[in-house]
């Protein structure tokens, strides 16, 4: 069983997973707030379950991650885990029906909780199956945040060979907390990839990979990149509410640049392509829950566009929010 901590400090998760019949993963998510001395859990939300049937399992050629073919998931809300508990752990109660019989081949050598693993998923493949996108089977145990240096990586779906690693905060094989995975958007000749991880406020993680026969050519940080830009031009224009804003919010982690939310869009993110120059809007609050009375209120927007070069162009600042 995996057990760990995972979060910032006003959005923790006690997570668990295990291996059952070695055929399934079953995770339990329990978001948790700590005392002031973060040593007692003070309160807890209600869990959640993820089920997973691993289908087939490929091992990869370096032996440093799988790819799971066939399987499914199924997320359980509340009243479903009350009733799995009510009935003894029994998934029939819920129409869930697990072979109790039918191991996987490499099951067991696949999932090793703390061990460096990567997952690739059929759903992060380009349009010809050429790349996909490995990440991290959760966290190791007994590590937290600082201790986890392994990034997600694009790869060859045929030999595994590593094409780029994402220099950006990662998702992982399943949801953890607000950190999630979203379909990656691949242009058609699979020559470009964005890559955006979920959080809280604002994404996580927002990468642009440019690939040419099977290598690396660019890599543009866009969330990173688009942020300090506006982070840049907001300081400028309004240094005296910047500095009041920045103190406010103190403390907020490392995904609020200075303390504040700012928020980084694409065009095009309903759909699963991409396409350059692509548009880019950001926006920045520093106020992002809208409280009455809050110092140092301050907002600001620019419109930018990634260049067919890879690079970020700024084509408007305003202070203020975006109308």
């Amino acid at each position: 069983m995996g057990f760990f901590i995972k979060g910032v400090p006003d959005r923790l998760c006690v997570s668990l997973t295990a291996g059952l019949y070695r055929h399934y993963l079953v995770s339990l998510d329990i978001p948790i707030k700590l005392t002031a001395d973060r040593r007692v859990i003070a309160s807890w939300k209600e869990p959640s379950i993820e089920v997973e049937d691993v289908g087939e399992i490929i091992i990869a050629e370096d032996d440093q991650g799988y790819t799971t073919k066939g399987g499914w998931e199924k997320k359980l809300d509340y009243s479903q885990f009350k009733a799995l508990r009510e009935h003894g752990g029994d998934f029939s109660a819920l129409g869930i029906t697990l072979d109790r019989d039918q191991p996987i081949k490499d099951f067991d050598r696949a999932w090793r909780p703390g061990h460096p693993d990567y997952v690739l998923r059929a759903s992060t493949f380009s349009p010809r199956k050429r790349y996909g996108v490995q990440v991290p089977f959760e966290y190791p145990v007994g590590t937290d945040d600082d201790d986890d240096d392994r990034k997600d990586r694009v790869v060859e779906v045929g030999s595994g060979r590593l094409v780029a690693v994402l220099d950006a905060v990662p998702g992982y094989n399943r949801r953890l907390n607000f950190n999630a995975v979203t379909p990656p958007r691949w242009s058609p000749d699979e020559a470009l990839l964005l890559w955006k991880v979920d959080g809280k406020w604002n994404p996580d993680a927002l990468v642009m990979v440019k690939i040419h026969e099977g290598r690396e050519v660019w890599q543009l940080n866009l969330l990173k990149t688009a942020q300090q830009a506006l982070l840049r031009r907001t300081k400028a224009a309004a240094a005296e509410k910047y500095l009041a804003a920045k103190k406010a919010n103190a403390g907020n982690g490392s995904a609020f640049p200075d303390g504040f939310t700012v928020f980084v869009s694409t065009d095009g993110e309903d759909g699963r392509t991409v396409a350059l120059p692509l548009n880019v809007r950001v926006d920045l609050t520093a106020n992002p829950k809208i409280t009455d009375g809050y110092p140092g209120v301050l907002e600001s927007h620019l419109d930018g566009v990634v260049t067919k070069e890879g690079e970020f162009v700024i084509e408007r600042f305003h202070l203020g929010p975006r109308k």
